[in-house]
């Protein structure tokens, strides 16, 4: 049932974080049960427990169509439900100061969860694991926000039909410059999945490509 996720941080001032992860639902798939995401830089990790604070059925239907992710968090027709869930973290205080205490900087939040959605036929069945960055140390004692997505990343494309993907993805909060990359799918901290047949980070599929010209 775990399409995606995504990770961001909003400061709320120097040094405290509401920190927001959202988990995209394949709505033919079992409940989203979730409860915490991990926290880490080097040798030190804590288990920070979030709640629940909407859940949203973004599924691309025409005018005259219906929501098909109904009841909400069950399992019902193919669709896309968006889950989010919210946490506070104030790396001054106790017991999350121990970072800047011990050196460490490069601080990053992860979810993990089992299981990917069972449609995706280029890699095996495993867990879906995601995570984000936040650099407490170089800030100047200033905030820093995390970029924002201003489109849910859901996309359905048509065989064979070209198709441009981009979620709007911008830094509103700070104007700092967004630079993107393929990486590959990751199953826990550090733990690639194994792609099927020939499939990489960097070709996660087969494309179709159209003839010069067209």
């Amino acid at each position: 049932h775990m399409m995606g996720s995504d990770i961001e941080y909003i400061c709320i001032s120097p040094g405290k974080y509401k920190i927001l992860t959202k988990i995209y639902r394949q709505c033919a798939g079992i409940p989203l049960n979730f409860g915490a995401i991990s926290m880490y830089c080097g040798n030190t990790s804590f288990t920070v427990n979030v709640t629940r604070t909407s859940i949203k059925d973004i599924t691309p239907t025409c005018a005259a169509g219906t929501a098909p992710c109904n009841p909400q968090n069950q399992m019902s027709n193919q669709g896309v439900e968006e889950h989010t869930f919210e946490c506070t973290i104030d790396f001054n205080t106790s017991p999350y100061n121990t970072f800047k205490q011990n050196n460490c900087c490069k601080v990053y939040f992860a979810a993990t969860q089992c299981c990917r959605d069972e449609l995706i036929t280029t890699q095996p069945y495993d867990n879906f694991y995601t995570e984000s960055m936040l650099d407490i140390c170089n800030v100047n004692g200033k905030c820093n926000n995390s970029p924002q997505l201003t489109t849910p990343p859901i996309s359905y494309i048509c065989c064979n039909q070209p198709f441009s993907f981009n979620n709007g993805v911008s830094d509103k909060v700070d104007g700092d410059s967004l630079a993107y990359s393929l990486g590959d799918a990751l199953k826990a901290k550090g733990a690639n999945i194994l792609k099927s047949g020939s499939f990489t980070g960097q070709i996660p599929m087969t494309p179709f490509c159209l003839p010069p010209g067209i």
